[in-house]
């Protein structure tokens, strides 16, 4: 057993996902999907806040002024330090169950998809208040990254087996020429997540 690894937190989730380190608070982030909430737990003192949230809650992104983006299941929330929601975009009907994975871009817009059966779900870009689709068809978000010179998209739905990769044009926040980058094998396990080293 490598004894490296360190429990954090010992309670039960019914699904942890979406670590995610904000060097503003020195705190690591991590969500209960299905719990619908949002844990805090500061590198200082090691005590951990539980934010409950009203819906479920697939990822989190962090905003320069310290605010937190929320992606829930009819939309993308944004948190201020006080627990107020508002919706961070136009009233805009989602494809899909609810948000799942997403991922800051190198352009600054919150690139995410959403779940659902049968490829009802959908990708969007959420840049300066507006959320825009990229490509539907999806039926489980779970793994995006972008290589270190912009110019590539990976992309991760996890029930196809496979990465994908686009062109990113990082001036436009445009995806194009998708791609099968690699197969997964079925007795690796589901793809789920992703992030690239240098």
């Amino acid at each position: 057993m490598n004894k490296s690894l360190k429990v954090i937190y010992s309670k039960n989730l019914e699904v942890g996902e979406n670590p995610m380190w904000d060097f503003l608070s020195e705190s690591l982030l991590f969500i209960d999907i299905l719990g619908k909430c949002v844990y805090i737990r500061s590198h200082q003192n090691s005590e951990i806040k539980k934010v409950t949230v009203p819906q479920k809650i697939g990822c989190t992104a962090l905003c320069e002024n310290g605010d937190m983006l929320l992606a829930l299941e009819d939309g993308v929330y944004r948190m201020k330090k006080n627990g107020i929601l508002t919706l961070a975009h136009q009233k805009f009907k989602i494809k899909g169950s609810r948000f799942n994975d997403g991922k800051i871009g190198p352009d600054g817009a919150f690139y995410l998809g959403t779940a659902d059966t049968d490829g009802q779900g959908a990708f969007y870009k959420l840049k300066d208040g507006f959320l825009t689709e990229l490509f539907d068809g999806c039926t489980c978000s779970n793994g995006i990254d972008w290589t270190s010179d912009l110019k590539t998209m990976y992309y991760i739905d996890s029930p196809h087996q496979m990465i994908e990769a686009f062109d990113f044009d990082v001036s436009k926040g445009e995806l194009s020429n998708r791609r099968k980058f690699v197969d997964i094998p079925k007795e690796w396990g589901l793809p789920d997540g992703m992030t690239l080293d240098e």
